[in-house]
């Protein structure tokens, strides 16, 4: 298998860190200001061309003297040139469906988000203490073992071209006897996917047998690309997420520089998750 670059990712995904996560959110409501849906709005430009059209300076369109053009054709012509003019920034990234089949909150939870400190510490997109040092992508816990056997489906966050896979690394938790050296293969079975544009996602920690597509595959959003597990640095169930622009790192919760918090920025999901400090 070709691995993408970036494919794995030194990170740790340990019940120490799982721990002190636990208690973080138990604890992290006050003081805090928890986003509702961590999608505040972006800033809207003022089509200045428009406005002038509006106010009857038909030199905006055309030099006198002014064609007739029909009421119709005039509405049409400033809604196209503000609707271009009042495009976000955030509209040329890639919208995010869930990639994992399960309930946030209910069935699932984030752990991890990416983190947003440059230094040696570690913060979450709102300033607070959800990650860990150098960690480079979302985690999607499930509660317990015993929810591997439901085989939790994984799922393309977009759509895209796969662009290479790893499959048949054992699920056994790091740290047990008998797990595997997974030194360079850090995401265990997996998948990336590349969207076009300098966009993709990696997917890892998949369950030993269960990646369903193949290298150079087209998939839509939403194909199943194999169940949540064990395989790889990780010590309990659970998908890690990581998006990629031209190779650099992008949280989907705040797509703006990864080196700031607490900044209102558009997220990438379709559809956005709560920050819930408290879960």
């Amino acid at each position: 298998m070709r691995p993408a670059a970036g494919w794995d990712i030194p990170g740790r995904n340990t019940d120490r860190g799982r721990a002190r996560n636990a208690a973080a959110r138990s604890g992290a409501g006050a003081g805090r200001r928890p986003s509702a849906d961590g999608a505040p709005g972006g800033r809207i430009r003022r089509c200045r061309g428009t406005e002038r059209a509006r106010q009857g300076a038909g030199r905006v369109f055309s030099p006198a003297p002014r064609p007739y053009l029909p009421g119709m054709f005039r509405s049409g012509l400033r809604a196209a040139l503000c609707a271009a003019c009042l495009a976000p920034a955030a509209a040329l990234a890639v919208p995010l469906a869930l990639p994992i089949d399960c309930v946030p909150g209910e069935t699932c939870h984030v752990q991890q988000y990416t983190d947003r400190d440059p230094g040696p510490g570690a913060r979450d997109f709102t300033c607070g203490p959800l990650s860990y040092e150098g960690h480079k992508g979302t985690d999607f816990a499930l509660a317990t073992d015993a929810d591997i056997a439901r085989e939790v489906a994984v799922l393309a966050a977009a759509p895209g071209v796969v662009t290479a896979l790893r499959d048949g690394m054992p699920d056994l938790r790091q740290g047990t006897p008998g797990a595997p050296d997974v030194t360079g293969r850090d995401c265990g079975n997996g998948v990336v996917i590349d969207h076009g544009d300098g966009w993709e996602t990696q997917y890892c920690h998949l369950k030993s047998g269960s990646v369903a597509v193949r290298e150079g595959e087209t998939v839509p959003a939403g194909t199943r690309l194999g169940a949540v597990g064990l395989s790889g640095r990780t010590e309990f169930p659970h998908l890690h997420l990581s998006v990629r622009r031209d190779g650099a790192v992008v949280d989907p919760f705040d797509p703006s520089d990864t080196a700031a918090c607490g900044v209102a920025a558009r997220p990438l999901w379709v559809d956005p998750l709560p920050y819930t400090p408290g879960a």
